[in-house]
């Protein structure tokens, strides 16, 4: 079986409809159950501890690790690190085999490393790389994710719902870099893993790369207008770039993606 936490969020959801595999699914409460006849559901840690379906738990994916915007440290720590060690401690000697923590492309950003996010999830790769034993641990880092029915806030359902405007606000600069992920990616590249569990097992992949190449935010919004038929003004409010892109990565793995990943923006 496969426990995935952080609920249905945006990022889940999609692999969750779309995986042939049954499911133990960590209810996140602002998140709706998807209704599926092979998923189990449970409401918190110590339903899940007292139940016998932790005895057959091989693969752990942690979702739950995603950004926190507001970036404070306990927050970051519960959801990243602490959660994940918590699933580890009830499910080790049992069945489990391999962890996937889904990562960012934020941890190669030289700005963001005192951040708290990338300094915990820093430390969840150490210990469950360097430290855990017998249990094969991946750090699955996406980029910017988009796709179909996302309500979060970020620059796609920005580009959505003011489409139809004359002129549309940006906050960014117009040089800030985004690193695209297709929400389906992330089916597909965790897909992969577990149908290869026993090839990467006797591996040395553990860092693995999950985004397109570098675009600036003028030109996705440029792609998305061309794409589109559009024909709105782009006013950028900022002078300073804010994303930078990135030096020196490293990685023991990449999934082959379409440069820079954007063209699947037609289909938001």
């Amino acid at each position: 079986m496969i426990l995935i936490t952080g609920g249905t969020s945006f990022n889940s959801s999609h692999f969750i409809k779309n995986i042939d595999e049954d499911l133990i699914v960590l209810l996140n409460k602002t998140k709706p159950k998807i209704l599926q006849d092979n998923i189990i559901y449970f409401e918190n840690l110590k339903e899940f501890k007292k139940s016998e379906f932790r005895k057959e738990v091989k693969t752990i994916i942690n979702f739950a690790s995603s950004y926190n915007t507001k970036n404070e440290l306990i927050p970051n720590f519960k959801s990243s690190f602490a959660l994940l060690l918590k699933l580890f401690r009830m499910t080790r000697n049992m069945k489990l085999e391999t962890i996937i923590n889904i990562g960012s492309y934020f941890q190669d950003i030289e700005k963001e490393k005192s951040s708290s996010y990338v300094m915990i999830k820093n430390l969840t790769d150490f210990y469950f790389s360097k430290i855990v034993k017998k249990i094969k641990y991946f750090n699955l880092k996406i980029g910017d994710t988009y796709g179909s029915d996302d309500t979060r806030n970020k620059i796609f359902k920005h580009l959505v719902s003011n489409k139809r405007n004359k002129k549309i606000l940006f906050s960014g600069n117009p040089k800030d870099l985004f690193y695209l992920t297709y929400i389906s990616d992330i089916t597909n590249a965790l897909s992969y893993i577990i149908k290869n569990a026993e090839l990467f097992k006797q591996s040395s992949i553990s860092l693995i790369k999950l985004y397109g190449h570098a675009i600036t935010l003028e030109e996705l919004v440029n792609y998305y207008k061309s794409i589109n038929n559009l024909n709105f003004e782009l006013i950028f409010e900022s002078g300073v770039v804010r994303r930078p892109g990135l030096k020196n990565t490293k990685y023991d793995f990449s999934f082959l993606l379409d440069a820079q990943n954007i063209k699947n923006l037609k289909n938001i």
